[in-house]
């Protein structure tokens, strides 16, 4: 017993080495090459005045957004391709088009739903106790939280349909297409073949919530995390994990465009009023989690079909 659940393990440490190693690469190629390229088409002063406190230009914007592009393609898109590739996975059968028209359906309405939830994991997570002797790391962690956010709003820093557009593929698209095909089409299904489903799709949530070293956002990218991992689980198609992803992240660009920078550092709870807001939130977490159980038992159905076939 000893001895199977070591070659096991060891099985499963040889699979996840490949994704180690091409994400490794792909950040540190395609990531310099993003750097490059905004170095030589915008200067290097544009680099500059954005990692620096002041305002940032037109050039520095677009130099950030080119070296974003290349992280997220080199790291994640491409890393998970290969990865997969690699082990013999196929990549093509992420892209079917298998799901139900209701699950089709519901990969757009569950984000929707799920919005005020979101937003209250996240007014939870930043308002979560810590010991007394282990306080300052809080506040050390959310200090570091609002530079993070400090630089997103920079990056987000757009008045024309230009900036928006460029916006909207550069922090939806892409990432919601790069970061399903690592974490879901290559990190969750390896580790679905060795361990119990929940399990895998929880694992994957913690690390794919992990890597975007956002303390104040760890509750709800854990939980948007777990959901997208089902999905994809009971679709048996990226398809959907994808358009959750997408419509999540374009919420936040759509939000800053429309009403500004500055409604991202207010606290949910004030802006929107404790009672609205926590109603708000109790009725979205409901209604998502029966968009969940529907999506589910829409799979579910389709297999029975199949199966009965």
């Amino acid at each position: 017993m000893n001895q199977h659940q070591h070659s096991a393990s060891r099985n499963l440490f040889s699979q996840l080495m490949p994704g180690v190693v091409f994400f490794t690469l792909g950040a540190l190629l395609f990531g310099g090459l993003g750097f490059a390229l905004g170095i030589i088409f915008f200067g290097s002063e544009a680099a500059n005045t954005f990692m620096s406190g002041e305002s940032p230009s037109r050039e520095a914007l677009n130099a950030m957004r080119i070296l974003q592009a290349g992280y997220a393609i080199g790291a994640f898109l491409l890393a998970g391709l290969a990865a997969n590739r690699f082990l013999g996975f196929s990549n093509l059968n992420l892209l079917n088009f298998n799901p139900t028209p209701v699950q089709w359906a519901l990969s757009f309405a569950i984000p929707v739903a799920a919005l005020p939830a979101v937003m209250f994991l996240g007014w939870l997570n930043e308002n979560i106790p810590f010991p007394s002797p282990v306080e300052h790391w809080r506040e050390f962690l959310l200090a570091k939280d609002a530079e993070g956010i400090e630089m997103m709003m920079r990056l987000l820093a757009q008045n024309t349909g230009s900036d928006f557009i460029f916006n909207l593929l550069l922090i939806a698209v892409l990432p919601a297409i790069a970061e399903e095909f690592f974490f879901r089409g290559y990190l969750q299904r390896v580790l679905q073949g060795k361990w119990n489903i929940h399990l895998a799709v929880w694992i994957t949530a913690a690390v794919f919530s992990l890597f975007h070293l956002q303390y104040s956002g760890f509750l709800p990218r854990l939980i948007l995390g777990a959901a997208l991992g089902y999905v994809f689980v009971w679709s048996k198609s990226l398809w959907p994990s994808i358009i959750l992803h997408f419509i999540n992240n374009a919420a936040a660009v759509v939000a800053v465009f429309y009403f500004g920078a500055d409604m991202m550092s207010q606290d949910p709870a004030e802006l929107a009023g404790d009672t609205s807001f926590f109603s708000s939130a109790f009725f979205s977490v409901v209604l998502t989690v029966f968009l969940l159980f529907a999506f589910y038992k829409s799979g579910m159905k389709l297999s029975t079909k199949k199966d009965s076939v």
